[in-house]
């Protein structure tokens, strides 16, 4: 990658972590405007980017923001890191003479180069970052001293603008390009010109040095084969080539050449015919003669990925083996246009596109999302008694909706006025007596000025057509309502509105040069009856006494940048302008006085959209181009807090200590950063995450914030770098400021050695051959290290180096499996239910039977994809059908499972798939991060697991199950937990062995997942019980993945793909348990980098033994009429025969469940009566109070006991 800049163009940047200092919090926004420029490091471990927003964003090889440096308002257009990443090369704007160096740790101006006499517009550091050479509009090129600024050469000759400059590899030469139609070939020790290439056609926009420095590249925009290929040696040229700009591929094996909407790569050896790949940034690269197409096509230190952008467009990163999306640098914030607080100060509004997202601040969180606009919303607000919405969209639509159901009241039309104008209805103005509102247009098409209408509130009708004499920009009510203020473009007016009268306060373009019409008035507000503030595009507030018609004050600060809002505290102490320069303007009101600025509040990093104060004066709302909400203090002037939207659901708080409130989908996408380094959000939440944040901030939740400046700097793990040779890895460590702790060694992201350094030493070699059965030869293998502190508290991302292993011929022992070669995968099963423990306290009823039918739909379904390469183990307690006994080999022990185990480690190759299930009881033991979770084998009869040797010999822990697991080859694995704790009955919602997962369990089944690689799916989330239902006759969790085989939950071709089954198990369970009054959430976990896959095929012949929905039958209560008691023992008789058909499971036909209520269930009432020998049984069956048919009788004998059960309940049988 060439080390060339131009004023669209970023080449290079630093890598290098920043000294220890406090975490910084990261909800990944991502840049709210355009992208100028943009590169990766060197080593491609890093991204820079610079936007619109004058925000320069560093991102790491996954795409994650790592940190943001805020620059001046339009000050830079592009840059470049010198080579060693100490120093940022910046050129500035178009309207000034020079280049910067900024210091990257201290973000610092520490160098201007001046010596151009117009703007700046290309520049790049030699590759040994001594020399620095810069392009201007002035038709000159500049040598520096990169250290002191000094001029060592200019290079003139040229007779229009330098477009685009790159040294040589070896830094020896310097090619220029011009708009005079020429490159230039400069030796940079003299500054002595060696040739000149005219290109003739069309300017050359682009110059490029092979990486051998044999070539030089010149591009050409809107111009066939615009590519010309030249010899350095002796400037012949070679070739032309189609496109616009071309690339090198840093080890000279590719090439892209970039033209219209494409990227096209070529082999550097293999020029002729159609490009390899064709590839396409989102959205297309414009065909226009744009510099912005030499920005794509950039290869990535790893020959094997290529950067693309476009205008207007995020960088993305694509593989050039496949053409697929790697990743983008992009956030995930919404937009957000303006925001309003309900008139009791409890709910904050805010407009993102066509959407309203309504906060509840009791409750510190997004509560609901409205959404049916046609167009984007400009504004909203609550009406004046907070029960109704009134919102208008970009495209003069609207909307008046109910505030507590949310539902659309009134539906409001597109304006038209009586000539033609563009119908934007950015206007919406309240009056003060609650009755009307104003909407109206922002400027007309042929001349003519458009109008405004006043609306009830009421039913939406006109009542008023208020003919302004200009495009109204905003309209602003004096708080007595008797003037209306508009803001217009043109002009400034003010209307009396018991005499429907209007007067022109000033005309837009007084206090400015003449004629200049781009300084409109932009905003209105009035501060008392009398007196309004207007704000205008020049950056300028003028204060006016409205009904003298006279301006006060002429109000210039807090800059020359645009107004954007105005607004007026309700007490009228406050006036808030929103400046186009990313700040916020306060001026204090006082009594019979003109407003005083007394403070600039700062903080957004894009311009400010629109303000607004709380009901009680208290707080400052605005919203900003950078997607993000703020809540200021007035009386601190401090930030708040900053709201932030993922998406319609998803939210983010964050204080400016970091204190932090979100919602788990954004948790999920959240992280810390320090420098350049990502700390997972789970390693620090503890520290600040604060439930109910907003709430408290906003003084509506008791509870004081906590301190976190206590928590200054982190102990640091070392970083990483590493190597490959012949199959050695190489790696050192270099301390931060946490000493050296374990270091894990991962393959294909599957931990295979937990620390591979013991020693703590700062260097280390690994013998590689040592794994190679988790290697696999059909594709590039991933190492990954993941470091740790010496505390072993804190650990790295994972540090990734691309591996392909060769085995050597003949290497292996005969008996071994094959880790190589083009086996076909195979599918290894291992099913674990333990329903029948030692004694009867923990006994479940259905562990053992769902085993079985796993294990069944396992076999049927993988045969179908694997052939013959499918393996089950089955292991259960025998407690199927009745049937309690079980062969030993076959019983769910701990000795059986870990031989089991050990089998599949010697069985398995990398490319097979391994599928874990597990059904019986799970608890936590131990304490807070240390804590384990426990699988309690058959011969466990309680769960107390204080003693080490019952942990040792009767249960399975986390931990010694990951090392089991990390011990089998195979890449592509699942593990199914529907492990349970054992709990009483709970009657009132008829529960058989209660199941729960407490935040321990999920915090050790997350380590499993991260450290194994593996999908994982539990049988209930985190503080939330789940239920063995008995009218399922199976698990829950179980039923559903079942179900989801036999049909609803699967793929093309009717594959079994993990992730589709489980996303349907999850979704479906809590619809089950809610129909039994349970509550049950599975949780889903998956390894970042992991795609899914097939374990099975369900055709025609693949039968899924899934139990039907069977009835329920709960408590039965029958009595001899005479002796009001069950004499006979009818009630005892019928709940032994129930007990008998459930124990059948998924072959039953009912379920009995001893519990005396249940949602929907059926029970009988009787009464007998008996004379002699025959007994007569009248029987009322119900299902739940509910008669179900008439009553009906049945006689028998009292010698006959089962005969007379028989035949109760063969008749309720078939009533059911």
């Amino acid at each position: 990658m060439k080390q060339t800049l131009c004023v669209l163009l970023l080449l290079c940047m630093s890598a290098g972590a920043l000294p220890a200092q406090t975490p910084l919090l990261v909800v990944p926004t991502g840049h709210s405007s355009p992208i100028r420029s943009f590169t990766c490091t060197a080593d491609g471990k890093y991204f820079v980017t610079l936007g619109n927003d004058d925000l320069i964003k560093f991102w790491n090889e996954e795409g994650k923001e790592t940190r943001t440096i805020r620059t001046p308002a339009f000050r830079y257009m592009g840059l470049q890191m010198s080579p060693d990443k100490k120093h940022m090369l910046a050129i500035s704007n178009y309207d000034y003479n020079e280049a910067y160096v900024l210091d990257i740790d201290s973000e610092k101006e520490i160098l201007t180069l001046t010596g151009h006499t117009s703007g700046v517009r290309c520049a790049a550091y030699s590759p040994d970052g001594k020399t620095i050479a810069t392009g201007a509009y002035d038709a000159s090129v500049i040598l520096w001293n990169a250290r002191t600024g000094t001029i060592l050469h200019r290079l003139s000759g040229y007779k229009a603008s330098i477009v685009s400059l790159a040294f040589s590899p070896d830094g020896k030469l310097l090619a220029t390009a011009s708009e005079d139609f020429t490159v230039r070939i400069w030796e940079t020790t003299g500054g002595k010109m060696v040739h000149a290439i005219e290109t003739v056609e069309t300017i050359p926009v682009d110059v490029q040095f092979s990486p051998d420095g044999a070539i030089l590249s010149v591009g050409r925009h809107a111009v066939e084969k615009g590519v010309s290929l030249w010899s350095v040696k002796n400037w012949k040229k070679i070739r032309d080539l189609d496109g616009y700009s071309l690339r090198f591929s840093p080890d000279g094996h590719w090439i892209s050449l970039s033209k219209r909407n494409a990227a096209n790569l070529y082999r550097a050896d293999q020029l002729e015919g159609e490009p390899v790949r064709s590839l396409q940034a989102t959205p297309a690269l414009s065909d226009g003669p744009m510099v912005i197409d030499a920005q794509s096509g950039y290869f990535l230190p790893d020959n094997k990925s290529i950067l693309l952008s476009c205008a207007g467009g995020a960088p993305e990163v694509y593989d050039v083996e496949t053409g697929q999306l790697k990743y983008a640098l992009k956030g995930f914030a919404l937009p957000v246009s303006c925001a309003t607080f309900s008139p009791d100060g409890e709910k904050i509004l805010v407009s993102s596109n066509s959407d309203l997202l309504e906060w509840d601040l009791t409750k510190g969180q997004l509560s609901r999302q409205l959404k049916g606009l046609q167009g984007n919303i400009t504004n909203t607000q609550y009406t004046r008694d907070g029960q109704k919405i009134i919102s208008v969209t970009e495209n003069s639509t609207g909307a008046i909706r109910d505030a507590h159901s949310g539902k659309e009241i009134l539906s409001l039309k597109p304006v038209y006025a009586v000539w033609p104008v563009q119908t934007y209805a950015e206007v919406l103005a309240l009056s003060p007596d609650g009755l009307h509102f104003i909407r109206g247009n922002s400027y007309g098409i042929t001349g003519g000025p458009p109008f405004l209408s006043a609306w009830s509130i009421a039913d939406g009708s006109r009542v008023d057509s208020l003919y302004a004499p200009t495009s109204a920009e905003d309209a602003a009510y004096s708080p007595d309502g008797q003037l209306l203020a508009v803001a217009g473009y043109h002009s400034l007016l003010v209307r009396d509105v018991a005499a429907r009268t209007w007067e022109k306060l000033a005309d837009a373009d007084h206090s400015f040069a003449s004629g200049d019409n781009a300084y409109r008035y932009t905003s209105v507000v009035f501060f008392d009856n009398d007196h309004l503030a207007a704000g205008t595009s020049g950056g300028k507030v003028e204060f006016w006494n409205a009904r003298e018609k006279k301006r006060i004050v002429l109000e210039a600060k807090p800059g020359r940048y645009g107004i954007n809002d105005l607004a007026c505290s309700p007490d009228g102490r406050w006036i808030a302008a929103g400046f186009l320069n990313k700040s916020i303007g306060l001026w204090r009101c006082e009594p019979n006085k003109m407003p005083q600025f007394v403070h600039s509040l700062e903080g957004h990093d894009d311009w400010i959209q629109q303000v607004e104060f709380s009901p009680d004066s208290r707080r400052l709302i605005s919203t900003s181009q950078d997607n993000t909400v703020r809540i200021w203090d007035l009386e601190k002037k401090t930030e708040v807090a900053k709201l932030i939207h993922l998406n319609q659901n998803d939210w983010a708080v964050i204080s400016p200590s970091g204190l932090f409130d979100a919602s788990p989908g954004a948790m999920e996408l959240m992280y810390f950063t320090i420098g350049n380094e990502v700390i997972e959000l789970e390693q620090l939440k503890e520290r600040y995450y604060e439930p109910g944040l907003l709430s408290k901030v906003m003084g509506l939740a008791s509870g004081e914030l906590r301190n976190v400046k206590q928590f200054k700097n982190l102990a640091l793990y070392p970083k990483i770098e590493a190597k490959i040779e012949q199959n050695n890895l190489k790696v050192n460590l270099l301390p931060q400021n946490g000493g050296i702790g374990k270091l894990s060694l991962f393959v294909n992201d599957k931990e295979v050695i937990e620390d591979i350094n013991p020693q703590r030493s700062p260097a280390l070699n690994l013998d590689l051959k040592a794994y190679e059965k988790y290697y696999r030869s059909d594709t590039l293998n991933t190492l990954a290290l993941r470091a740790y502190n010496a505390e072993g508290w804190l650990k790295s991302q994972a540090y990734r180096i691309p591996y392909a292993y060769v085995r050597a011929k003949g290497q292996g022992d005969a008996g071994e499996a094959p880790t190589l070669g083009d086996a076909k995968p195979r599918l290894f099963a291992l099913v674990v239910g333990t329903a029948d423990y030692s004694g009867d306290k923990l006994d479940l009823k259905y562990a053992d039977q769902d085993a079985t039918a796993i294990a069944s739909a396992l076999s049927a379904a993988g045969k179908e994809l694997f052939g013959e390469g499918v393996q089950i183990q089955l292991f259960t307690t025998g407690n199927l059908d009745g049937n309690t006994s079980a062969a030993a080999g076959q019983v769910s022990s701990k000795t059986n499972i870990k031989k089991a185990f050990e089998a599949l480690a010697t069985q398995t190759r990398a490319t097979d798939v391994l599928l874990l299930y597990f059904s019986g009881h799970g608890i936590t033991y131990g304490e807070a991060e240390k804590a384990q979770f426990y699988y309690l084998t058959k011969d466990i009869a309680s769960e107390d697991l204080s003693d080490p040797e019952v942990r040792s010999n009767f249960t399975i822990s986390s931990d010694e199950l990951t090392d089991w697991i990390k011990a089998i080859p195979a890449l592509k694995q699942v593990l199914i937990f529907d492990a349970c704790n054992s709990g009483k009955i709970v009657e009132s919602l008829a529960a058989i062995g209660q199941k729960d997962l407490n935040p321990s369990q999920v915090r050790a089944l997350d380590r499993m997942k991260d450290r194994t690689g593996m999908f994982i799916l539990t049988g209930s989330a985190a503080d939330k019980v789940s239920y063995e239902a008995g009218q399922f006759g199976q698990g829950l969790l179980t039923y559903s993945l079942l179900e989801g085989m036999s049909g609803l939950a699967l793929g093309p071709e009717k594959r079994v793909d993990v992730m589709t089954l489980f996303q349907y198990s999850r979704d479906k369970v809590p619809e089950m348990a809610k129909s039994i009054n349970g509550i049950q959430t599975p949780m889903l976990a998956f390894p970042a980098n992991g795609g899914s896959f097939d374990i099975g095929i369900v055709n025609e012949k693949v039968r899924i033994p899934l139990a039907q929905v069977k009835p329920v039958f709960i408590r039965n209560n029958f009595q001899d009429e005479d002796a009001f008691e069950d004499v006979l023992g009818i009630t005892d008789a019928l709940e032994q025969n129930f007990r008998k058909m459930t124990a059948k499971g998924a072959q039953s036909k009912v379920i009995y469940v001893d519990v005396k209520e249940y949602e929907n269930a059926y029970s009988m009432k009787g009464r007998y009566h008996v004379a002699g020998d025959a007994v007569e049984v009248r029987v009322r069956l119900f299902k739940g109070k509910t008669l179900v048919g008439e009553e009906f009788k049945v006689n028998g004998t009292k010698g006959d006991l089962p005969g007379l059960v028989k035949s109760i309940l063969g008749e309720v049988m078939g009533r059911i």
